[in-house]
């Protein structure tokens, strides 16, 4: 009779390849945590923005002035919508958290709170480009703009507006009199 003899893996090398399957996990789910706060980041803007273009859409339809007050506090950023006539329609006129926003800027300064006026025609003031940083401000920034500055139109960009050309409109040319003999 012969007998076969199996051969096993040793403790070294299970060891070895355990601690190899840690630090793979380790590094994945340290990926997937900045993950689900940039999509997190990225949903709660997408959020402040349709909630402005509804509010937009219910001051025309309602000739009615509209606000949005945008403050922080105690480190967390929230925006509260408000009526003038006192209009309570469903869930947008409460307290919004703007999950994973840790600064929010009007040009390249960083701003505590501001506040938009959406009026009855659905201009809203001022006419800015807000910035939401996903971290405090830097040279290389992952930040999302929404720029009010057209009328009526509110444009969402993962890159900084640059300032508007102002466009000259371009005088009339002189007319000579014309003198019959």
């Amino acid at each position: 009779m012969s007998s076969k003899k199996t051969q096993s893996f040793s403790l070294l090398e299970i060891i070895v390849s355990l601690s190899i399957l840690v630090l793979i996990s380790a590094l994945l789910g340290v990926k997937v945590v900045d993950l689900i706060g940039e999509h997190r980041f990225k949903s709660s803007v997408q959020a402040f923005a349709d909630d402005l273009k509804q509010l937009q859409v219910l001051s025309v339809s309602h000739g009615s002035d509209f606000s949005i007050n945008l403050h922080r506090y105690g480190g967390v950023y929230y925006y509260e919508c408000a009526s003038e006539a006192d209009l309570k329609i469903g869930p947008l006129f409460s307290r919004h958290l703007l999950k994973g926003v840790s600064s929010v800027s009007i040009g390249d300064k960083k701003q505590e709170s501001v506040m938009l006026s959406i009026s009855s025609t659905g201009k809203v003031d001022p006419t800015i480009a807000l910035g939401f940083h996903l971290k405090d401000m830097e040279e290389n920034d992952q930040g999302i703009w929404i720029d009010l500055r057209q009328p009526l139109t509110i444009a969402i960009t993962t890159q900084k507006p640059k300032p508007l050309e102002i466009i000259s409109i371009p005088s009339m040319p002189k007319i000579q009199p014309s003198v019959d003999k």
